[in-house]
């Protein structure tokens, strides 16, 4: 029996709609910076982050794919266990999102980074 090594490359459809995504970062500036050059420069997608301690949000708008967009936020603090141990958390991210950006976000993916 012969084993090969086999190599399959990854490709990404820049025009596929996602609909919305949910990603929840534990960092406060390296992941936001990272996260939005590869969702706006390269996908060129809807790209909204909520950051903890910041009044200001960061918003950009796609004009090219009004149907892809990415929600970037962080823990309430610099731990990612604080999803798990802060019950109200979640609570607190849709409420905002819905207040601040008018967002459902039923049945909406939400990824933790």
């Amino acid at each position: 029996m012969e084993c090969q090594n086999t190599i399959k490359s990854l490709k990404i459809n820049k025009n596929k709609s996602i609909g919305e995504v949910v990603i929840v970062v534990e960092g406060e500036k390296e992941e936001f910076k990272l996260l939005k050059h590869i969702f706006t420069k390269i996908l060129d997608y809807n790209y909204v982050q909520v950051r903890r301690n910041k009044i200001m949000k960061d918003k950009f708008e796609s004009k090219n794919n009004k149907n892809s967009t990415i929600i970037v936020a962080n823990t309430s603090n610099s731990n990612i266990k604080t999803i798990m141990e802060d019950k109200n958390y979640k609570d607190k991210l849709y409420n905002l999102l819905k207040k601040e950006y008018n967002r459902s976000l039923k049945n909406v993916p939400i990824y933790i980074l």
